[in-house]
């Protein structure tokens, strides 16, 4: 027997299909590719982020410094990840501790055992413990990313154009060279010595130069046109030089370069012997200068190693102040502390600003500050109104100090005076409730809330945070937009516009579903501007309405798609950016249902909806799509929904009616099996729903009932179809004789679900006779094509009488063969009896005994004749009854 589509399928052909998928569809990996660090170098502590694509979507990513290993301290595994479904990846990692210079960055798409790698550049880094100091404070400098095992040199130089001063230029003469020599070796006679800066000359028999300008920390040149290349260790002053080959001369030799060393205001050498560790990481202490050998002022903290890795940041001797807090809103209370100025003097009032904004101090009663005998003083501030958030640098200025000598410290802004009022309208004798935030932190402060033009005024105070909440009443004034300003005695302030009149809006009906008509009133709004209106969610209900000359609209809506629920309608008038809010209940959302909603291909669905718009012959659109593993629309099609039957003339497209619903159908179009998505949407309307829809193979099975039938059994199959076609089913004899030819039609068929079925009834005309042929049979199904789709074979046996005359028939044998065996037997006893008399004759001396048992021989042959009769007469009733049952 074979089928054609099915959904039974064999185990033969499941294994067939699993070993084929294995062999053609086992994971094809990609190559890891694409990788991008961003950026491509940086310092120790700094984060950077790895991206690229190829990786086997889902799976884990790697990433490693240097060596594919596990993490050791100083090489291997930083960080993992997955991939997203696209295979792209993102992972982040921060620079570790290691030497300058060039790094490798790999990457491990951990499923495929596949790598690749990027290049980063690790730049020098110093942090010091602080930034600025008073001479003999301690300051500890961290070193990283440094040359590895190198000395290094710390110093305290003045800038010029932001980086570090040159140092001192000095000529020193060097041992005349025997050139028959091919290394050679000298230490300078200053150091250190500034990178870049070293240029050796050579004069004689042969002449050339050398220097450090192409890379830091190595010489290259020539001699006599023979290449010339080394190192220089500005740290200690000594140079490697190696010659390409021997010149055969005596030369004389010169070095110019620029050095560092102790000079008033201008460098201070805080040590040259540190050395860095394998990774290029190094910590010292040092002491800030006395003031004989650098005075005030601003200067960098310079270090570079003996191969010419640098870094510098700013450092400041002198006065200097700290804060209590860096950050916070406007009325934040600081403490600032100074040290470094000047005992005689005072700092007052208006000599602390933020960005060129006095500071008050937080004591309203103090209006001078005295610095104590060591240059150290101690006050609060409040950080008073700025124009927005962000970094900001607070300068304090001793009295009669010179514009440049300040101290600073950053501080960032992080919120600004805010007032809310609520509600945002009223008429005159209405209760407003007002809060503030970002106002002067010290409890109690008062704040005055005033209306722009007029005397009215209300008086609140203030948390220790800066915030405040109370109520006021609205004062009688005409109907209008005003500005109400509260300030507090800190001069922090903020406005709002508040409307004084009657204002009203209005939904109705209050309780909707989707679809369904609302109606939207207001009163109040500014005249001839404009409002809008929206749910809590951000759904637009009316964007840019107009209001008439006197504050008025009126405006009908359709509710859109969202869920049931309370909702508020947020009413806003544009101009006054007044919001108002009602409440609405969505009782019920916009419904999709599909039945079925699994079919294969071709197979008419039928699709009804509810909430769509609550309005006659509104067209719907349509449309068909799948998505991609991660959730983004793979393909789309237009659907076409239809009412009526089709190809008649009462199709039509399907529309919704007064009250938001509709039914029609459409056929599936040819797709593979998968899952869908049918959208139904009225865009007009912001009115949507969709269902799912899964895609599943054709169907079509055909066998018989039994795999065995008997004479007199009704022949039938079960017939099951995805589509009620038209077929013709075909029995033949075992001698291959058309026996029946059956004509299954379209109106033979039930609906079961999604599958049309023949029901057991159709069966009933096709009786086996009590002729048939006994055998195997064969049948086959042919569609309108005449194209065989389902084939087999079937038994047919006696029937059950049948079987059971057999039985008998055997059993009446068996019985006959039991009666010729009881005769047998008396025969024989007949012979046993002659043999006694014999015996009798013979034994004439006991007479008695012989008589005796021939009289019971005899006997036992007479009881024998009588049962031998019994069985014989049972026997001829059975074939009797067997005769007659044959001939009923």
């Amino acid at each position: 027997m074979s089928r054609v589509i099915t959904k039974r399928a064999m185990p033969l052909l499941l294994a067939l299909i699993l070993i084929t998928s294995m062999v053609l569809f086992a994971p094809a990996y990609a190559d890891v590719t694409n990788l991008v660090v961003t950026p491509d170098s940086g310092e120790y502590g700094d984060t950077i982020v790895v991206t690229g694509d190829g990786i086997t979507a889902g799976k884990e990513v790697r990433l490693y410094w240097d060596l594919v290993q596990d993490w050791d301290g100083e090489a291997g595994l930083l960080n993992t990840t997955t991939a997203e479904a696209s295979g792209e990846f993102e992972i982040w990692f921060d620079v570790p501790e290691a030497v300058a210079g060039t790094h490798y960055v790999w990457v491990e798409d951990v499923e495929a055992n596949d790598f690749d790698k990027v290049t980063f550049t690790v730049i020098p880094l110093i942090d010091p413990s602080a930034t600025s100091g008073l001479a003999t404070d301690r300051i500890t400098v961290d070193g990283y990313g440094f040359g590895g095992e190198k000395n290094v040199a710390i110093l305290l130089v003045a800038e010029e154009d932001d980086e570090p001063i040159a140092g001192k230029t000095t000529s020193e003469s060097l041992d005349d060279w025997d050139l028959t020599e091919t290394t050679y070796s000298e230490t300078l006679t200053n150091t250190p010595v500034e990178p870049g800066t070293v240029e050796i000359t050579i004069s004689g028999d042969k002449s050339g130069s050398i220097s450090d300008e192409d890379h830091p920390g190595t010489l290259s040149g020539t001699i006599g046109g023979v290449e010339v290349e080394g190192t220089i260790n500005y740290v200690t002053g000594e140079i490697e030089l190696e010659l390409a080959q021997a010149l055969y001369a005596t030369v004389s030799v010169s070095c110019s370069y620029n050095y560092y060393t102790d000079t008033k205001n201008q460098v201070y050498v805080f040590t040259t012997a540190v050395e860095t560790n394998e990774l290029g990481s190094f910590s010292r202490t040092i002491r800030v200068p006395d003031e004989e050998d650098m005075g005030t002022g601003d200067y960098l903290l310079y270090a570079f190693d003996s191969a010419g890795n640098e870094d510098y940041v700013d450092f400041t001797i002198g006065a200097m102040i700290s804060l209590s807090v860096d950050e916070g809103p406007t009325g934040t209370v600081v403490e600032i502390r100074g040290r470094g100025f000047d005992p005689e003097q005072t700092i007052d009032a208006g000599e602390i600003t933020i960005n060129g904004v006095d500071c008050p101090f937080a004591d309203p009663d103090v209006e001078s500050v005295d610095i104590d005998s060591d240059g150290d003083f101690r006050v609060e501030i409040v950080i008073p109104m700025v124009d927005d958030t962000g970094e900001y640098t607070i300068t304090v200025r001793e009295t009669g100090a010179e514009p440049d000598d300040i101290a600073t410290a950053d501080f960032e802004v992080t919120g600004l005076p805010s007032i809310t009022l609520t509600p945002e309208y009223g008429k005159p004798g209405d209760t407003v409730t007002i809060r503030g935030e970002n106002f002067t932190q010290i409890e109690g402060t008062e704040v005055t809330l005033t209306i722009t033009g007029q005397t009215w005024s209300e008086t609140f105070e203030l948390e220790d945070d800066g915030t405040f909440e109370g109520t006021f009443t609205i004062p009688a004034l005409a109907d209008g937009d005003y500005d109400f300003v509260a300030t507090d005695d800190y001069g922090l302030k903020d406005s709002e516009e508040f409307r004084i009149g009657f204002m009203l809006v209005l939904v109705s009906p209050d309780e909707v579903e989707t679809g369904e008509l609302v109606t939207l009133m207001g009163r109040g709004f500014t005249g001839e501007g404009a409002w809008n209106a929206t749910l809590e969610d951000g759904t637009v209900l009316v964007e840019d309405g107009d209001v008439d000359e006197d504050g008025d609209f009126t405006e009908t809506v359709y509710m859109p798609t969202v869920p049931p629920g309370e909702y508020d309608v947020i009413f806003w008038d544009v101009e006054a950016e007044i919001k108002w809010t009602t409440p609405i209940t969505v009782t019920a959302t916009t419904t999709l249902t599909l039945d079925p909603d699994t079919a294969p291909a071709g197979y008419n669905v039928t699709v009804s909806g509810s909430g769509f718009v609550h309005k006659e012959k509104e067209l719907i659109e349509w449309v068909l799509y799948n998505v991609t593993a991660d959730g983004e629309v793979d393909e789309e099609w237009d659907l076409d929904v239809w009412v009526g039957a089709k190809g008649e003339e009462k199709e039509w497209r399907v529309n919704t009616t007064e009250d938001g619903v509709f039914e029609g159908w459409f056929e599936i179009p040819e797709l593979d099996p998968g899952v869908y998505y049918i959208n139904a949407t009225q865009e007009d309307y912001d009115i949507y729903a969709q269902a799912v829809l899964t895609v599943i193979e054709e169907e079509l099975y055909i066998e018989p009932t039994r795999t065995t039938f008997a004479r007199g059994d009704v022949l039938s199959f079960t017939f099951e179809s995805s589509f009620p076609e038209e077929y013709t089913l075909k029995i033949y004899d075992p001698d291959d004789n058309l026996y029946w030819m059956i004509t299954i039609e379209e109106g033979d068929y039930i609906k079961i679900d999604t599958l049309h079925a023949i029901p057991s009834g159709f069966w009933t005309t096709y009786e086996l006779p009590s002729d048939a042929p006994l055998g195997t049979w064969t049948w086959k199904a042919l569609d309108e094509d005449n194209e065989v789709v389902a084939n087999g074979t079937f038994t047919v046996v006696e029937s059950a009488l049948e079987q059971r005359f057999a039985t008998i028939d055997e059993s009446i044998q068996s019985l006959s063969e039991e009666i010729s065996g009881v005769k047998e037997d008396v025969a024989g006893l007949k012979e046993d009896i002659s043999g006694v008399k014999s015996d009798v004759a013979d034994l004439k001396s006991d007479v008695a005994a012989a008589a005796k048992a021939a009289q019971e021989a005899s006997k036992a042959v007479s009881e024998l004749s009588e049962a031998v009769s019994e069985v014989a007469e049972t026997a001829t009733t059975a074939a009797a009854a067997a005769q007659e049952a044959k001939s009923a």
